[in-house]
Parts: C-alpha cells; structure tokens; sequence
C-alpha cells in the first residue's frame, strides 16, 4: 500500500469522524431548539396571550414585550421580559413605559401623555401627578408612603415588568403605549401597541385588543410639549415600533450547523472517490 493510498485512507477516516461528530451536534442543537419551542409554547398556552415581540437596543436583545387581551375589556394587562431574567436592565438602558392617549368623543379634550405634567392646565383631564411623562414615575416603582397607589411588587411581579391600566367610565377611549429609553429631553422609541375601548354607560361596547402597530399616529414631541412638559424633546427610533430582531435563534443556528454538515458529507464523498480510484476500486 502507497503513501498516497495510506493518506487517503486517514484522510476519510478523519473526515468520517468530524462528520459523525458534527452530526452528533447538529441532532443537539434540534432537540434544544424544539425544547426552546416547547417550552416558549406551553408558557405562552393561554388564550388570553396575543403575541409578543423582541426589545433590541444597539444590536442587544434586552428581552420581549408580551400582549395578553384586554381584562374584562377594559384593563391592560402586558408585561416586559428581561432577555436575561434580570430586571436591572430597566435602569442599564433607561427603560421607561410611556402612553398617548385620544378620547374622539369628548369634546375640547385634547390628545395628551398619560400621565399629564403636574402642572399642566390641559382643559377636561384631571391634574398629572408629577414632571415625569413616563407612566411608571421612579416614586412609583419603590415603596413610598401615600400617592400613587400602584404596588412596586405587582408592578414588578414573576420577573416581569408590568404596564397595567384600567381606565375609568369613557365613551371612546384609545391608547398607543411605547416602550421607550428615556433621559433628560431624549427619547428612544422601541416597541409599541395600541389598545382602547368603547363605553356604554358603563358597559364595554366594543374593545380594541392590544396590538404592535407599525406606525405612529401622535407627533410625540408635540403631545410632550401639549401635556405640560415643554418643548424641544429630541424623539428617536424607529416610527414603526419594529426593531430588527438581528439576535440568531438556536434553530438558525442548528441549520447553520446541518449546513455544513452537508458539505463535509460532500468532501467525505470526494475523498471516498479519491481513496476507491488510488487502490483502482
């Protein structure tokens, strides 16, 4: 047996147990990225649940916002959840909830941010409770004596972040809710959804489930400046609320891998041929 034959022989011996190894590996990858699904499946199993859609900041995926039908047709109910199961990046990027809202049958009530500057003397809504547009001000994520009532540990319960609203008696109410980073005068916009219902007397009529839109219908600097907070906000991100999910999912990465699988499959092929004519087979 020639040097030549002997090296071929290694050479498909070696690219033989590179290819049972990567398959091996491949086969891995499929069964995590079907116990992913499963699993993201039977979480989300619940006929409340609408769809969700990734936060991607600068390239990062910071985690996901959740949509679940509105409760009793009148109370949103969504949640924000952190990429990495740790809340603190709410404060690492700034995050913020904030909400437009448009109330078409209440004459001389003008679109606004809720909640409204404490200051603001918007004609036919009440007072805001602060300076701080965001919905969720910093007083009302940690325990405070007195107003406002929301409870920090529902607001941040089963290591989600909530956006939760129950707006009183309206006859036509509509929102649009961002997901926001926010500082000073800037404002990054991430995800958004509107949401809203009709009101009979008490009664819900008709109800606008939550839903990601792609476009805004507020000129948000202008709401800003109209609900007491001033002028010259620096507004940024993408109008559409559809930030490029850019982060590879286990399944494209395990087709990546049976890609090249496939091809060492075709140099093992070649190799096998170069092996058969050396020894004339």
């Amino acid at each position: 047996m020639n040097d030549v034959t002997k090296g071929s022989k290694r050479s498909v011996r070696h690219a033989t147990a590179v290819a049972v190894a990567l398959g091996f590996i491949w086969v891995a990858f499929v069964a995590v990225s079907l116990s992913e699904f499963v699993t993201k499946a039977w979480a989300e199993h619940t006929p409340d649940h609408i769809g969700g859609r990734n936060v991607v900041i600068g390239g990062v995926l910071v985690g996901r916002v959740e949509l679940y039908r509105l409760i009793g047709g009148r109370g949103l109910n969504v949640y924000f959840h952190p990429a990495n199961g740790d809340l603190n990046v709410i404060n690492q990027y700034g995050l913020n909830w904030w909400q437009a809202v448009n109330r078409p049958q209440e004459p001389g009530v003008a679109d606004h941010i809720d909640t409204l500057n404490v200051s603001t003397g918007l004609p036919g809504v009440p007072p805001g409770d602060d300076n701080d547009p965001s919905y969720y001000t910093n007083a009302e994520r940690t325990p405070h004596v007195g107003p406002p009532t929301f409870n920090p540990n529902q607001i941040f319960a089963g290591g989600n972040w909530w956006m939760v609203d129950f707006p009183g008696d309206h006859i036509n109410i509509r929102f649009e809710t961002w997901l926001v980073s926010s500082g000073g005068q800037g404002v990054q916009r991430h995800v958004c959804f509107n949401w809203g219902f009709a009101d009979g007397g008490g009664v819900v009529t008709n109800t606008g489930e939550p839903s990601f839109i792609n476009d805004s219908v507020f000129n948000l600097a202008d709401l800003l400046n109209i609900s007491g907070f001033g002028p010259n906000w620096q507004i940024s991100g993408p109008s559409a609320g559809l930030p490029p999910e850019v982060v590879p999912t286990l399944s494209q990465v395990g087709m990546a891998v049976l890609l090249i699988l496939l091809l060492l499959a075709g140099s093992l092929y070649v190799l096998r041929g170069q092996a058969g004519a050396s020894t004339g087979r």
